[in-house]
């Protein structure tokens, strides 16, 4: 099982996050990184602060540890970040990654998870190779700029089986 440290997120080091968890644990990460851009609508457009219909950078990815896939993850960026850091519409936001990206900008960051578990459905039990007694961990992840403007909201979704979310206060 590997341990998943939110503090490794906000940390400044050459890996962050999923990366830095997956050094401290060992093991080698392979994450496949699409990226698009999409109108944002309903819900997610409100929460972004932004109108309906907007379009912005949305970065999906399926992230992997020693070839198993350990979570999925989906980042809506607010169209004003993403003009103020372009990188992070690139596939290569660099050391540090899209965290390191944004406080280099100036911002000063904090995070919310709101963290839920889920029976699987047939597309998580596809996705992530699980049957239906297996939970899935859903992280809905909002990361907050200086000013308080929402700057990016990410989804996650991780088989329970595989990791352990740690959450230092």
């Amino acid at each position: 099982m590997i341990e998943r440290t939110a503090s490794n997120r906000l940390t400044a080091r050459d890996q962050r996050g999923f990366y830095g968890d997956l050094e401290d644990a060992g093991l080698r990460p392979d994450v496949e990184t699409k990226i698009r851009r999409a109108e944002i609508n309903g819900p997610l457009a409100e929460r972004l602060g932004i109108p309906q219909g907007t379009e912005t950078v949305v970065r999906s990815r399926r992230m992997k540890g020693d070839g198993q896939l350990l979570q999925t993850a989906v980042t809506y960026l607010h169209p004003d970040l993403v003009a103020q850091v372009p990188q992070l519409g690139e596939l290569d936001t660099g050391s540090g990654g899209m965290y390191a990206r944004m406080e280099e900008a100036g911002h000063k960051l904090r995070q919310q998870d709101r963290v839920s578990a889920r029976v699987p459905d047939a597309d998580f039990q596809e996705t992530f190779g699980i049957a239906g007694d297996v939970a899935v961990v859903v992280i809905d992840r909002i990361t907050r700029g200086t000013d308080d403007q929402v700057l990016e909201i990410t989804e996650i979704a991780a088989p329970a089986d595989r990791q352990v979310f740690v959450y230092d206060l």
